[in-house]
């Protein structure tokens, strides 16, 4: 389910993520994850996230963003 998270992330995200899909959204279809490097600029990353926004297959010109922190 989370494949482009690791280890600790993985674990952590995962009720976030099935209470998301429990309240019907669909992996792949309106539900999209993705991470971040810390260690990177923030301008580095906003243009990753930029261009994973830009090749996400949505018909939806609406895009829902939730940065949940788990410390």
């Amino acid at each position: 389910m989370i494949s482009v998270l690791g280890g600790y992330a993985e674990e952590d995200y995962r009720p976030f993520l099935e209470r998301l899909e429990a309240n019907g959204y669909q992996t792949g279809a309106d539900l999209f994850v993705v991470d971040y490097d810390w260690r990177q600029s923030i301008f580095e990353n906003a243009a990753e996230f930029e261009e994973f926004i830009d090749q996400t297959n949505t018909k939806s010109t609406r895009v829902r963003i939730s940065c949940p922190a788990f410390c």
